[in-house]
């Protein structure tokens, strides 16, 4: 196994996880992550890319790195570079850098997360029990739910031909184009 994604779902990893797994490369932790255990990359020896998707760096303990080189990329979300590099074992990195997507929009099939406009509605794969927020270009908040259903065709029936802002939670916007 060279590379590894833990999902949103997953708010911890435990003690000793990928003990010895000295293939691992890259590793892509999720953004609901809030500890990750001791030892749980000890051994990791050629792993270089530590993509953290979490606001706030997890809770770590002083063995969790062991063997990790310390010149490995850690890649945070934008703006929050600045506390994972004040957070005990983090860091102990001496690369941390941001994530900034200059539009700031995913891809609409990022995370397994889909967003379509079917049938004057929008339909939304992969979340459940988040609020959902469409905004036109400009900004302006066209339509507002909480706490959506997965498969569920929300009415969006004016919505004209164009692109649109969907934010799902607390998750990056992703874009929806609307055809007509």
């Amino acid at each position: 196994m060279q590379s590894l994604s833990i999902g949103n779902s997953v708010t911890s990893i435990g003690y000793e996880t990928f003990y010895g797994c000295s293939g691992l490369t890259s590793v892509t932790i999720g953004g609901s992550v809030e500890k990750i255990g001791d030892e749980a990359f000890r051994g990791c020896i050629h792993l270089r890319t530590i993509n953290c998707r979490a606001e706030y760096p997890p809770i770590c303990a002083s063995g969790t790195f062991t063997d990790v080189p310390r010149y490995a990329d850690v890649i945070v979300p934008c703006g929050a570079a600045y506390r994972y590099e004040a957070s005990d074992y983090w860091n102990e990195f001496t690369c941390i850098t941001e994530n900034c997507n200059p539009s700031g929009i995913d891809n609409i099939d990022a995370d397994n997360i889909n967003v379509r406009f079917l049938d004057g509605g929008v339909l939304v794969k992969g979340v459940r029990e988040v609020p959902l927020q469409i905004y036109d270009i400009s900004g302006k908040l066209r339509y507002a739910y909480n706490n959506i259903s997965e498969n569920i065709c929300y009415p969006a029936s004016d919505l004209q031909a164009g692109i649109y802002l969907v934010k799902l939670g607390t998750l990056p916007a992703r874009k929806l184009v609307v055809i007509r």
